[in-house]
């Protein structure tokens, strides 16, 4: 086996001639295009010199560029070689770009020579072909047999020679050209060799694209100086790294968080669909084995979970992470499942490394300590502790390519390169970063907010597959790309209100100034780069456009259906309705009905029910909850039976009769603990009680601040009325199981399901009351997070509308300073009832359509409840 040392790492060309000691080893395994290749170091070495020669021999010039685009394989490297051997400047572009977008940097590039593949030529070709320029295809059809004994001679790579122009990522504008010496990116190369990563036997998967500095210097020249292996995976879906994991037999992986958060999350999943048993035992051995790794420095992840290394990679040992900020929580969670992961810290300009954490020393809250040979340095800012960080060292580029205004602005007058970004160092020297200075949020009242920590805090919920944070006049906003899958099985009916309250949950533990004051959803994936960071100046017009599509009538409304929407011809007619049923707003396949065309969850009862009347379709609530696009409502309702089986039709819904003589008495048996409970540990209070009717039906409402009420509320009721009182119940809570459904029935308490079956539970309160019993109704639909009353439901206005009872506001005071939403436990504070006066509903019910009416009804419940809990 070749030796580990890299002596003598000055240029790329002293890289390649090691070549010729590792002749018969493996260099690239490649699983593109659904077949395995190999190359051997021989293979590789032929081919780079090959492609040199012919370069020379068509003239090539002396530091003249050369283009080089395409997808990762292992022509891509031999080709980057070439050039650089040649004398040229290589220019690797990302192949994701746009045909425009290309052309304009190939231009910029001043590059008459493109080496490209046949998938990228014909998208040139389709925008349009440049006369001038000469293409070299990567994808020929040639053996690599037996090479020429061509001998044209090559010139001779000095250190301070241009080897490679890069562009930045572009993520707050126009990409800027980087030119990188042969010292520049040698220098990297030989620090992380010096580390001992990597050995020769190792098999490094490198699924990241070549253009960017990170994966062509870490992974890819780093690998091939230490004699180790390159393995090309067939793309980025899980069973292509896994299979390009397992055939390829790599033990290391150099990768991007986006990736890594992949994998972490592939596992949770599937753990999720394990049985009870199984998902125990995984946690158990899991929080096992990050505390053995965090406080006895022990990795035992591979013995635990011995099953998911096999079936992923069995012999991946380290990952390294890059591009991109790696959350504390990630890392560590990687690192108690078996693996070594190493992070690091480096920019384009600095080839790129300039920190990385050393192995035996996973400090995760740090991005490491800096290579050797570069020195860091933090420039005075007041910025909450933090100051710009510059880097000076052989790594360093010499400046931008044709921006002299741009490099003067990157480098101090000492020589030193300003990175923008923002850090701490502490007296180990580990760098902490805070973010970017041109990505910092500077609030009116003067707070510094970086988007990244609270947007990683958003992401972490199965609702948001995207979030990203951005200032809208003196506010933070989120845009929010949702899980689609997520949200369908929470009930898409109330997908805004899921949203909000997600948002609230989520924004607990943040500083205040770190609230959310606004949120859009948009059904386009965030622009980002090729190792995932955001395009952040293109975010805001995405912001503006996603809000004000809700905001903003369209300019057109006279959009026709495309008839090859559908193949039935029917929902030419549906697309009619829906335009006359939605005139002022935008209407397309793709919008929201919940956040598009303002449909809430009362709103579909009246939607369903007008569908039915035109369309003889009947839309089960089941059906409903699953809505996310008007694509996804037409399509339920041509697939809808406009005459169901009366065995498989919803059944219909009736109020439940009292409980029994035993049932009382298991009920009276939990009313006297409770009333016990409230009493002694909460020292309840309450006020009004003459307000309650002594017969007939009534309906309580409520404000609705903790689990505590509805337990503070009964024990506050006077016995005498508790058998014949019904509660709405939220199903997400009661009726889990066994016992909470034994539970709900003795105590009264009806399923409700305000996001899936919204109908259903008015039309169960309605049916309590025509039946003479009273009703507790919660008109919030959720507890407050907040403490604040939140606006009221129409519901509570169509159960009025339609059963006419009797109506008595409730205040209840404590309940939130005892159990609020955002403490686990409860504490114990004085709880106090108040009910206020009767309320006629003949005062209530004005004389217009059921909607408006009953949006006004609640409207003025909820001031009669806030004027209640003013009262003193």
């Amino acid at each position: 086996m070749p030796g580990n040392e890299t002596p003598g790492l000055e240029t790329i060309a002293s890289i390649v001639a090691a070549f010729e000691g590792r002749s018969a080893h493996p260099a690239i395994l490649s699983f593109v295009g659904g077949e395995q290749r190999s190359w051997t170091y021989a293979d590789l070495a032929g081919q780079t010199l090959e492609i040199a020669r012919e370069l020379r021999k068509s003239g090539i010039q002396p530091r003249e560029t050369v283009a080089l685009l395409g997808a990762n394989c292992p022509e891509w490297v031999a080709a980057y070689l070439g050039i650089v051997l040649s004398g040229a400047t290589v220019a690797p572009l990302d192949p994701l770009l746009d045909a425009q977008t290309i052309w304009d940097l190939i231009r910029r590039s001043g590059s008459r020579h493109i080496f490209i593949d046949r998938a990228q030529r014909e998208k040139l070709e389709h925008n349009q072909i440049d006369a001038t320029r000469h293409f070299w295809m990567l994808d020929r059809d040639e053996d690599r047999g037996e090479r020429s004994l061509d001998r044209t001679p090559l010139p001779t790579c000095n250190t301070a020679d241009t080897a490679a122009l890069l562009f930045t990522s572009g993520t707050t504008g126009r990409p800027k050209g980087v030119p990188l010496s042969h010292r520049n990116i040698c220098s990297n190369v030989e620090a992380l060799a010096a580390e001992g990563l990597i050995t020769p036997g190792d098999r490094v998967l490198l699924p990241l694209p070549l253009h960017h500095a990170y994966p062509m210097t870490v992974g890819c020249l780093g690998t091939l100086a230490y004699g180790a292996t390159l393995v090309f995976p067939a793309g980025l879906t899980g069973g292509e790294l896994t299979h390009a994991l397992r055939a390829g037999r790599a033990s290391v992986m150099i990768a991007v968080p986006r990736l890594l958060s992949g994998i972490a999350a592939g596992v949770e999943n599937k753990v999720a669909t394990q049985g009870w048993f199984a998902r125990t035992a995984f946690r158990a051995l899991f929080a096992a084995s990050l505390w053995l790794r965090q406080r006895l420095g022990l990795r035992l992840g591979r013995l635990f979970f011995r099953p998911l290394h096999r079936a992923l990679g069995p012999h991946l040992r380290l990952i390294a992470s890059g591009g991109a900020l790696l959350e504390q929580d990630l890392a560590w969670t990687l690192e108690a499942l078996g693996w070594e992961i190493l992070t690091g810290y480096g920019l384009t300009e600095t080839s790129p490394i300039v920190t990385f954490t050393r192995r035996g020393n996973a400090r995760f809250d740090s991005v490491g300590q800096a290579v050797a040979g570069v020195e860091i340095r933090l420039a005075r800012q007041p910025a909450g502790g933090f100051g710009e960080i510059e880097i000076r060292g052989p790594n360093v580029f010499s400046g931008y390519r044709d921006l002299p205004n741009e490099t003067a602005r990157a480098f101090t007058e000492d020589g030193w390169f300003r990175t923008e970004d923002l850090g701490q160092l502490d007296e180990r020297g580990f760098l902490h970063l805070a973010g970017r200075v041109k990505e910092m949020i500077v609030l009116p009242d003067g707070k510094n907010v970086f988007p990244e920590p609270i947007e990683e805090v958003f992401i972490q919920s199965p609702l948001m597959q995207e979030a990203a944070i951005l200032q809208e006049k003196d506010g933070l906003v989120l845009l929010i790309v949702a899980d689609e899958e997520a949200l369908r099985a929470q009930g898409a009916a109330s997908l805004s209100v899921l949203l909000r309250d997600e948002i609230e949950r989520l924004s607990r533990a943040r500083p205040s100034y770190e609230r959310i004051s606004g949120f859009a959803v948009t059904g386009q994936p965030l622009p980002r780069t090729t190792l995932g960071k955001l395009k952040r100046h293109l975010l805001p017009e995405m912001y503006r456009h996603a809000a004000g599509a809700k905001a903003q009538p369209p300019k057109d409304l006279s959009v026709d259906l495309d008839p090859d929407a559908f193949e039935d011809l029917r929902a030419t007619e549906i697309w009619g309705w829906l335009r006359e049923r939605f005139p002022d707003k935008a209407l397309t396949l793709q919008a929201s009905p919940q956040l598009d065309l303002g449909i809430d969850s009362l709103g579909w009862v009246e939607l369903t029910l007008e569908i039915e009347r035109r369309f003889g379709a009947r839309l089960t609530e089941a059906e409903v909850s699953r809505i996310l696009t008007v694509r996804d409502l037409i399509t339920a309702i041509l697939s809808a039976e406009s005459d169901r089986d009366p065995d498989t039709a919803d059944p219909l819904v009736s109020a439940p009769d009292p409980p029994g003589p035993f049932g009382r008495i298991i009920g009276f048996s939990i009313y006297l603990l409770n009333y016990a409970v409230l009493q002694l540990g909460f020292h309840l209070t309450v006020k009004g009680s003459r307000n309650i009717p002594a017969e007939g039906p009534f309906i309580l409402v409520p404000n609705h601040v903790s689990y505590l009420d509805p337990f503070a509320l009964a024990a506050a009721l006077p016995w005498s009325r508790m058998p014949r009182t019904f509660w709405a119940g939220w199903t997400g809570l009661l009726f889990m199981g066994p016992v909470s459904r034994w539970f709900s029935r003795t105590t009264n308490i009806l399923p409700v399901d305000p996001d899936r079956r919204p109908g259903m539970a008015v039309s169960l309160g309605i049916a309590v009351l025509k039946k003479g019993n009273s009703l507790v109704w919660f008109p919030e639909g959720r507890r407050s997070v907040s403490g604040q009353l939140l606006p009221f439901l129409p519901g509570i206005g169509h159960v009025v509308q339609q059963a006419m009872p009797v109506i008595i506001p409730v205040s209840i005071a404590g309940s939130y300073e005892a159990w609020p939403a955002t403490r686990r436990w409860p504490s114990l504070r004085k709880i106090t009832v108040t009910f206020g006066t009767p309320i006629v509903p003949e005062t209530l019910v004005p004389q217009s359509s059921d909607s408006e009416g009953a949006a006004a009804i609640s409207a003025q419940l909820h001031k009669e409840v806030a004027a209640l809990q003013a009262r003193p």
